[in-house]
């Protein structure tokens, strides 16, 4: 008789989506998994707020929107049961607009917007200006899931040297359409266009947008309690030495008390702007320049629950649907986040995404009081009507340092697949090393994708030794 072989020890770094994923897979190939998480909650930057709202309301104040295209999250959903739960947002009513100090509704056909510096075309309209403006850089991506992406070819590697702004001026917009993209989509002017052509293959063929009732964080929260006991709460990580046999890795628990563990290999899903606090060892001088230079984006979200659905009656029309205005203020986006509370209490929020000076600038304890401030001029309905209020600047996340990936005109082509690849038996996940930044199933995608990676190591090293 032969003795089984010990089951290989997996440290998976952080219990984000990508590293909850990374460990359900990796206990389902029969390996010991042990999962470290800095915070006492599971889930990351899915972070779902419920204190300080009445009658059970809650805040997203991370991600919001599940598209019906993406296959892992969806998957996921079904796996833990999670589909009865899931609600549609829909653009029901007319959206609002606040453009140039003035409030109206889409116009509709003969009439045209009057917006300033918008072109003749533009102002028949604007929603055509994505397709001629944007839709080329979709097009010219090719296949985000390729193993040479993001550096295919000379078309897509250009692509890596433009901001979105740069490229729909290439492609004929105006700086009155720029505008109009930051009210409709956020202030993405700044982002690389190959990074933003990858994300929204994300969103090819999608039909729907869903959110969980009660909650997105129900998703990573099964994810935990399949885990059970593996995932250990409270467990900062100081440092980490990545060598060619093992990875050892140093942290401290919730008594400020200092552990050393050894696996015979590792998941980092740290981000990376988080993980340069960490002492990093062993670890490539490419993987290290990446670990530096790769940033996150600025974000926050301003949520007020209100006594109603205001909107519904306002004087211009029922406005509803996930997008509820669009402005060209510090406020970029409202939307209506109302259709999954329960009871008759709303509940819109401010979406500020890439750049939150403006609130970061203001003592936390008057942010809200700010944002109200901004919102009541095209909402003045809101004034008086608030129940409740939450504010979060994911750049002042101590354990995620901002919202999504954010890679700089000319850093995608090398920056994605340096950020992605394992160094010795320390591999990397979470959205930061996806070409679906952003989005959960980017983080999913993430997840699956080490835990195959070490899969596959394992048995090459056994069939190594076989031989």
């Amino acid at each position: 008789m032969t003795r089984p072989e010990p089951r290989p020890r997996v440290l998976v770094l952080g219990a984000g989506l990508a590293g909850l994923c990374a460990a359900h897979q990796l206990v389902r190939d029969g390996f010991d998994v042990v999962v470290l998480e800095a915070q006492n909650r599971a889930g990351g930057r899915v972070q779902t707020v419920r204190e300080g709202f009445a009658g059970g309301g809650y805040a997203e104040a991370g991600a919001v929107r599940i598209p019906d295209s993406h296959v892992h999250t969806n998957r996921y959903l079904a796996e833990f049961g999670l589909t009865d739960k899931l609600f549609e947002y829909r653009d029901t009513g007319r959206q609002l607009w606040y453009l140039d100090g003035k409030r109206f509704t889409t116009p509709r056909p003969p009439r045209t917007w009057s917006v300033a510096q918008l072109s003749d075309d533009e102002r028949r309209d604007p929603h055509a200006g994505f397709a001629r403006y944007l839709g080329p850089a979709v097009e010219a991506a090719g296949d985000v899931f390729s193993p040479r992406w993001p550096d295919v070819d000379g078309e897509t590697r250009a692509l890596d040297g433009l901001t979105l702004a740069q490229l729909a001026r290439r492609n004929g917009a105006s700086e009155g359409w720029l505008r109009f993209l930051r009210a409709s989509q956020g202030n993405l002017g700044s982002f690389n266009a190959l990074a933003f052509a990858g994300q929204e293959t994300a969103m090819v063929g999608a039909t729907a947008v869903y959110g969980l009732r009660g909650g997105n964080d129900q998703l990573p929260a099964a994810f935990a309690a399949a885990l059970g006991g593996r995932v250990r709460y409270l467990a900062e990580v100081l440092r980490v030495d990545s060598r060619s046999d093992r990875v050892v890795v140093g942290y401290r628990d919730a008594g400020g008390r200092c552990h050393e563990v050894e696996a015979d290999y590792g998941v980092c899903t740290i981000p990376f702007p988080v993980l340069r606090r960490v002492r990093l060892t062993g670890l490539s001088a490419r993987k290290m320049l990446a670990i530096q230079t790769y940033r996150m984006a600025d974000a926050a979200k301003v949520y007020f629950q209100t006594r109603n659905r205001f909107w519904r009656r306002d004087g211009s029309g029922a406005h509803g649907g996930l997008n509820l205005v669009g402005t060209d203020t510090v406020a970029e986006r409202i939307w209506d986040i109302s259709p999954g509370q329960p009871g008759p209490l709303g509940m819109i929020c401010a979406d500020l995404i890439a750049d939150s000076t403006a609130l970061r600038s203001v003592p936390p304890e008057e942010r809200a009081d700010r944002m109200l401030t901004e919102v009541v001029r095209f909402l003045p309905g809101l004034a008086g009507n608030v129940v409740a209020s939450y504010v979060k600047l994911w750049a002042e996340d101590r354990f995620a340092g901002g919202c999504c990936a954010l890679a700089e005109p000319g850093q995608l082509r090398w920056l994605l697949p340096a950020a992605r690849c394992p160094d010795h038996r320390l591999h990397f996940a979470g959205e930061h090393t996806s070409p679906m930044v952003a989005w959960m199933d980017g983080a999913l995608e993430s997840g699956e994708r080490v835990a195959a990676e070490i899969t596959l190591a394992i048995r090459t090293t056994r069939r190594a030794a076989v031989r």
